[in-house]
């Protein structure tokens, strides 16, 4: 059984760090609302297993270390040569950018309320394919979500 990490602070996400590097898979609890309508604050568990380098491409949900030290768990958008950029699902216009040997680990798994969504499942797909890539229409949706599903 692996250690559920649930205060994401920047002690414990360097444990995570070191676990993924070190071939280890790790769970934790969802903190921030920036992978919204897949992951929920503080109600999803998610679990990241490692990943190489060689392994990244557009549609991932990657563990990540930005160049201010700030870790986070986005999708991959686009990779241009060694720049990889990130977005998460609930951040209508804002972009991290990183490089491939600060991505640490990869989402595979987000366990909620009532259900596991896993990686290849069709929901997983869904919101890959479905979930708008421009950022008007995504900030008119997360509008309409948030206004529905987060009273």
């Amino acid at each position: 059984m692996h250690t559920i990490y649930k205060a994401p602070q920047a002690s414990l996400l360097d444990n995570i760090k070191t676990d993924l590097l070190e071939g280890r898979s790790v769970r934790l609890q969802a903190k921030g609302w920036s992978m919204l309508p897949m992951i929920w604050n503080e109600r999803d568990t998610l679990v990241l297993d490692p990943i190489s380098q060689e392994q990244l491409k557009v549609g991932m949900i990657v563990f990540a270390q930005t160049g201010s030290g700030r870790y986070i768990i986005h999708r991959i958008a686009r990779i241009v040569g060694t720049r990889i950029e990130l977005r998460g699902d609930g951040n209508p216009y804002q972009e991290e950018y990183v490089h491939p040997q600060t991505v640490f680990g990869e989402l595979v798994e987000v366990q909620q309320k009532n259900r596991c969504l896993k990686k290849g499942d069709w929901r997983w797909r869904a919101y890959a394919l479905l979930w708008p890539k421009n950022g008007n229409i995504r900030r008119i949706l997360l509008f309409f979500y948030r206004r529905l599903f987060l009273r």
